[in-house]
């Protein structure tokens, strides 16, 4: 089945209840699981990197993620990050405010640089994710993707994943997927009681 990422880069799969049972293996994959019900699921997020970008784009766009975008697409265009280490997300400790301006002085203070060297090892260290899953689980890592949450906004990352080989769906909702899943279940509930 199609993989959904997350307002947290991540991964979840649907499962029967049962299905899987905790186990070594799973928590080494990096993976958990999440849901109730019939909404199971075993998820595996990456990391916490959505506050970096934004201050990325707080401090060096003045909060405009569109302009990030472009700029960013614009690197990846121009060739120019290709031969660019890539960006090991480990090294990022620490607060935001103190992570960004290291990481756009790391490539010469140039902000769209490092935001073509930032998403590019977020996109993949998702595929990464999405490696160890389907190994965990004995499957073909899925080519195609869904994604939710404010990621989904995010034309550089969308591009990014597909440079990664994955096709990314265009799935409506898609930006505002976790207040209507909340609010469904909160329906279903509703209706229950």
């Amino acid at each position: 089945g199609d993989v959904i990422y997350t307002g947290t880069p991540g991964t979840t799969r649907q499962i029967k209840p049962g299905q899987y049972i905790p186990n070594d293996a799973l928590m080494d994959a990096g993976a958990a699981f999440e849901g109730i019900d019939h909404a199971s699921a075993l998820i595996g997020n990456l990391g916490m990197y959505g506050p970096v970008y934004s201050h990325l784009v707080r401090t060096y766009c003045a909060g405009d993620y569109e302009a990030m975008a472009k700029t960013v697409l614009q690197v990846r265009a121009s060739g120019v990050g290709a031969s660019v280490e890539p960006l090991d997300l480990t090294t990022l400790q620490g607060k935001p405010e103190v992570v960004v301006p290291q990481l756009v002085q790391a490539y010469g203070g140039h902000a769209e640089l490092a935001g073509y060297v930032f998403l590019r090892a977020v996109a993949r260290a998702c595929v990464d994710g999405l490696d160890r899953v389907a190994d965990l689980l004995k499957k073909d890592r899925p080519n195609r993707v869904a994604m939710t949450g404010n990621w989904f906004a995010n034309a550089a990352f969308k591009a990014l994943l597909q440079d990664c080989n994955l096709e990314v769906l265009d799935t409506p909702g898609a930006f505002d997927a976790t207040n209507l899943g909340a609010a469904s279940e909160a329906l279903r509930r509703y209706s229950i009681t």
